[in-house]
């Protein structure tokens, strides 16, 4: 009788496990998508202001601050 709990109880770690998996996976893959769309929103007001947005993030990064560029 304690082998079958213990066997019930293993079964609904494992469900819960395949649940928590299959919920992180939905949560990555909205995350994705609009990160994805919101680059595609910033892409689409022009390739210079693009570039001042990047070179600015360059110059505000500290890795980047150290070599001068």
């Amino acid at each position: 009788m304690k082998d079958i709990y213990l066997n019930q109880k293993y079964i609904l770690q494992l469900n819960n496990l395949k649940t928590m998996k299959k919920l992180f996976l939905n949560i990555s893959l909205i995350f994705l998508y609009y990160s994805v769309s919101a680059q595609v929103e910033i892409y689409q007001i022009s390739p210079s202001s693009i570039e001042s947005i990047l070179q600015d993030q360059l110059k505000n990064t500290p890795i980047y601050r150290n070599f001068g560029i």
